[in-house]
């Protein structure tokens, strides 16, 4: 009987010693934010961009419509869950040469891989010395 114990512990602990280590995955590198929820109140959650969410709409959607309509940063929390953040606000020239201002496009943005003139426009922005920033695919102003 003690021997049945003993190989019964044996293989347990080969067993466990046997996993894989390396499929352990990284904490996320999401950041958490803090803003105003739908009530006004201050809450923190992790910016969760790439939710896969029903097509239906509430209330929590028409409060990120309504702070982004406000020229603030809807960030998703979860479905259909959204703080409201102040957007940060740069001001530079178009393509055109015309003042503007806009808030930086998100990193993780996805954009067709088109060359467009715009694109030209923020390489040359960057070869002056000065900054290009994103307002959207393949729109950008140049910040002196």
């Amino acid at each position: 009987m003690i021997v049945n114990k003993y190989f019964f512990l044996v293989f347990i602990f080969l067993t466990i010693s046997a996993c894989d280590s390396s499929k352990v995955t990284e904490p996320s590198q999401s950041k958490v934010v803090q803003g105003l929820d739908m009530d006004g109140l201050p809450k923190k959650c992790t910016e969760n961009p790439n939710l896969i969410c029903d097509k239906s709409f509430g209330p929590g959607d028409q409060f990120a419509l309504d702070c982004r309509a406000q020229g603030k940063k809807a960030i998703a929390c979860d479905c259909h869950d959204y703080i409201c953040i102040d957007a940060v606000v740069r001001s530079g020239v178009d393509i055109n040469g015309d003042g503007r201002s806009c808030s930086p496009v998100s990193s993780d943005a996805i954009c067709t891989a088109e060359y467009t003139q715009e694109d030209q426009f923020a390489e040359d922005c960057r070869d002056s010395g000065f900054e290009a920033v994103q307002c959207g695919c393949h729109d950008f102003i140049c910040v002196k």
